[in-house]
């Protein structure tokens, strides 16, 4: 199928002001809630606006990945504070002072409050910054969970881009002779995989024991049902049709 011409696209009915708008609620609302970016961009109906959205992913594919990465970072800075004495707190805003948030000017062999610490099993998950990903991973694990091949790459991907999108930036570091390194790409992506698959693996654990305790349920409310029918009297037959 023959693309339009990027003029043809440059040129369309939508105004300058009203492009910005659209590229704004898709960050804050997220790339196909088009009742919501409708909200936003209130001179454009919803059919306008996913028509418009087809049209911008052929021509800026590259920059909806952006809207797409810029939206996960306003969720995750929505959701995730990191307060002075490393708790995690779960708030409607992310940090919004200056004072709350470190700037990333240490040492590359040091590690920051917003660094993944990489390592076998759980053994960095009490630390800060491997908590704050945590929830990252969280917001994401339904989708992980049920996606094909492609898609849970995708994901990794995404990820990797929430990281390095966050302000300050945050970085996946690994211990290299002693010595804390940042990650290369590879590696990151191992890491991530296997992140994801420890919260499937607890997410399908909590499930069956969900299923199994509903199911005890039913059986004891039998078991009691049965047990309060009352006994035939002693000598007297009971008749079976």
């Amino acid at each position: 199928m023959a693309h339009e011409p990027q003029s043809a696209y440059n040129q369309g009915t939508w105004s300058l002001s009203e492009q910005m708008l659209f590229k704004q609620a898709c960050i804050t609302h997220g790339w196909g809630k088009w009742k919501n970016v409708a909200t936003v961009v209130t001179s454009r109906n919803t059919e306008q606006i996913k028509s418009h959205a087809q049209k911008f992913v052929k021509h800026h594919l590259s920059e909806k990945l952006e809207l797409e990465n810029a939206h996960y970072n306003n969720d995750f800075n929505a959701a995730v504070k990191i307060n002075h004495n490393g708790k995690i707190n779960i708030e409607e805003k992310g940090p919004t002072k200056k004072s709350e948030l470190k700037a990333l000017s240490v040492p590359a062999a040091e590690p920051s409050d917003y660094d993944v610490l990489c390592g076998l099993g759980d053994a960095y998950g009490h630390y800060v910054g491997n908590r704050r990903f945590g929830v990252v991973v969280e917001m994401s694990v339904d989708k992980y969970w049920v996606g094909n091949e492609k898609r849970k790459l995708d994901i990794v991907n995404q990820m990797i881009l929430w990281m390095r999108g966050c302000n300050p930036p945050g970085r996946f570091l690994s211990i290299v002779s002693g010595e804390w390194k940042v990650a290369d790409a590879a590696y990151v992506r191992v890491f991530i995989e296997e992140t994801f698959r420890s919260y499937v693996q607890m997410k399908t654990l909590q499930t069956k024991r969900a299923k199994d305790k509903q199911t005890s349920k039913t059986k004891s409310v039998s078991k009691a049902k049965t047990a309060s029918k009352p006994s035939p009297p002693r000598g007297k037959k009971i008749l079976v049709k």
